[in-house]
């Protein structure tokens, strides 16, 4: 009986080891534009997380007066894409219960995703469609910092040198003479 849970305890740990490894956490931003009819938005998406073909993360709606974000997951196959928005999270219109999400049918050519998206609500069936194109943003590698922290250096300025003549008191001599006394003189 001990054996049994012992081997009951390592295939467990064995399994979560497995789906832990199968899970990778990357970041992948793609930054591009959504043309619907006339209107142009900007539009991010930032996948967050790979686990075998299933993809998920973030993306962003903008223009000049509106901005949702949302929850998506996706599947990954080959160079297609199929990413689905599940949740609104953040938005500036008043009306957030009837912003649309979107589902997105995305190839992948190099550093570009392009293709096209319908939107929904739960009430309204169609809220439009229309064509997208991203671009990957590869991200800058850090310029490691120098090894030691630069100074300004001030040129050295010359001394000014002022020669101060010292001046020392008298020295006290006995300066005591004998005055004589005044004499008087006669006019006869």
């Amino acid at each position: 009986m001990k054996r049994l849970i012992i081997i009951h305890g390592i295939l467990i740990i064995c399994l979560k080891t497995n789906l832990l490894l199968s899970q990778t956490s990357i970041s992948q931003k793609w930054i591009g534009f959504i043309n619907e009819k006339s209107s142009v938005y900007e539009y991010i998406i930032i996948i967050k997380s790979l686990k075998g073909e299933v993809i998920s993360g973030t993306t962003i709606s903008k223009s000049k007066d509106f901005y949702s974000e949302t929850k998506f997951k996706g599947i990954v196959k080959g160079n297609e894409y199929l990413i689905n928005e599940t949740e609104l999270l953040k938005t500036n219109y008043k009306g957030a219960g009837s912003v649309c999400l979107m589902k997105l049918n995305l190839k992948r050519k190099n550093d570009k995703l392009e293709g096209s998206f319908t939107s929904s609500n739960k009430e309204i069936k169609d809220c439009g469609s229309g064509t997208i194109s991203l671009s990957l943003v590869k991200e800058k590698q850090a310029i490691p910092a120098p090894k030691e922290a630069t100074k300004t250096v001030m040129p050295e300025q010359p001394s000014i040198k002022k020669e101060i003549e010292v001046i020392k008191p008298a020295e006290n001599k006995n300066i005591e003479q004998p005055i004589a006394s005044p004499t008087q003189i006669n006019n006869q």
